[in-house]
C-alpha cells in the first residue's frame, strides 16, 4: 500500500568529498539516505522524489525469492507510476535472510550508484530478476559476481563499472549500507 515515509538523503557533494579525501567510496552510495533507503521520482535518478506524491516503500532482501518475484511482476507498473509523478518509489534494501548473495548484490549496486547511477534502477530490477531465475532453477552455483556482472551489462551497466564489482564484493566496500538498511528494517519491523 502507498503511504508517506520521510527519509533523509545524503548529498552528492558529501559523497564526492569523502571519495576525494579518502580515495575510497563513501560508506553509503550516492543518493542513499542515512537509513539505507533509495528514492526515485519522475527523473528516475537515485535520490529524486515526486514532490507531494505518496511514497511506495518497498522493503526487500536481494536473496528473497518472494521479493524478487514481486519486483519481476510489478517493476514496469511501478516505474510507470513513478515516471507519471503519481508516486515516489523508496527502495529499502536489507539483509534479513543472512545470505551471501545479498552482500554480493549490495556491493555491486553500491558501485553502480556511485559510478553509473542512471542505470541503477534497471540494474536493481535485473538483479532481482536474476535471483528469481536462480531460485526457480535451484542452481545456487549461479550466485556469483561473474553472473551478476553479466546481468548488469545486459541492463546497461558499462564493462568498466561491472569489472569493479569483484573488488567491492571482496572488500565488502558497501557493508555499512547493508547494515544501515537492515537496522532500519528492524526498527520499523
Amino acid at each position: 500500500d502507498l503511504h508517506s515515509f520521510p527519509t533523509r538523503r545524503s548529498s552528492d557533494l558529501t559523497n564526492a568529498t569523502v571519495t576525494a579525501a579518502t580515495g575510497s567510496p563513501p560508506p553509503l552510495p550516492r543518493g542513499v539516505g542515512a537509513d539505507g533507503s533509495l528514492t526515485y521520482g519522475a527523473a528516475m535518478t537515485p535520490g529524486s522524489v515526486n514532490e507531494g506524491a505518496p511514497v511506495l516503500d518497498v522493503y526487500f532482501d536481494y536473496a528473497c525469492h518472494f521479493c524478487a518475484n514481486f519486483d519481476t511482476l510489478h517493476a514496469d507498473e511501478i516505474s510507470r507510476l513513478v515516471k507519471d509523478g503519481k508516486i515516489t518509489l523508496a527502495l529499502h534494501p536489507c539483509k534479513i535472510l543472512g545470505q551471501d548473495w545479498t552482500d554480493i548484490v549490495m556491493n555491486a549496486m553500491g558501485v553502480v550508484l556511485d559510478r553509473q547511477p542512471e542505470v541503477a534502477l534497471a540494474f536493481h530490477n535485473a538483479a532481482l530478476a536474476l535471483f528469481s531465475e536462480i531460485f526457480a532453477s535451484r542452481d545456487a552455483s549461479r550466485q556469483t559476481v561473474d553472473e551478476l556482472a553479466d546481468t548488469a551489462k545486459k541492463a546497461g551497466v558499462s564493462q568498466d563499472v561491472a569489472s569493479a564489482f569483484k573488488k567491492a564484493v571482496k572488500g565488502n566496500s558497501y557493508g555499512k549500507w547493508t547494515t544501515a538498511g537492515t537496522n532500519a528494517f528492524e526498527d520499523v519491523g
